[in-house]
């Protein structure tokens, strides 16, 4: 199954989401107890901006594996950019826990938060994501948008310094 896996992701790299999904679909349907081909029908079917199809196939991806943390995490971002902040955050929830070492996930959360309004929760969870990923600009980006809607405006603009000292190329 390893190739099969290797296969799609290296038609996502490729851009060919068309064809990524065809084959992910092949995995599920000769693994239909294994959580993975639904999975990256869900990374194909979103490469293809269909949302609501990949959140379809994470979902069977969690039905088979309730702790599949990625196929989760594809989840709340499919939600997300079908607008569904509220869903998003409920799963990224299951989540987090005082524990966990994911940046990702906080960085996930922290956009989750602000699509729902929730200035004051996205920027402790940008925090979090800079704890965990000090290296990561656009974890300190994200939290100077924040910072700025929050009216903390030097605090924004130490945040914007930092996050072009790491990516300097970056033009956001």
């Amino acid at each position: 199954m390893q190739n099969d896996i290797d296969k799609v992701l290296a038609l996502l790299r490729e851009g060919t989401p068309k064809a990524a999904f065809k084959h992910a679909r092949q995995i599920a349907s000769r693994h239909p107890k294994h959580p993975v081909g639904h999975n990256l029908c869900g990374i194909a079917a979103s490469a293809m901006t269909r949302y609501a199809d990949s959140v379809e196939h994470f979902r069977k991806a969690l039905k088979l594996a309730p702790d599949f943390h990625d196929a989760r995490k594809n989840l709340a971002q499919s939600l997300l950019l079908l607008g569904r902040p509220e869903l998003a955050i409920q799963q990224l929830d299951r989540l987090t826990t005082p524990l966990s070492g994911d940046g990702d996930l906080f960085y996930l959360l922290a956009q989750a938060r602000l699509s729902g309004g929730d200035l004051t929760g996205a920027t402790q969870a940008a925090d979090r994501a800079i704890a965990l990923q000090p290296e990561r600009a656009r974890n300190f980006n994200l939290r100077a948008v924040l910072r700025d809607r929050l009216g903390q405006q030097a605090a924004a603009l130490d945040d914007y310094h930092e996050a072009l000292r790491l990516n300097p190329a970056d033009v956001e």
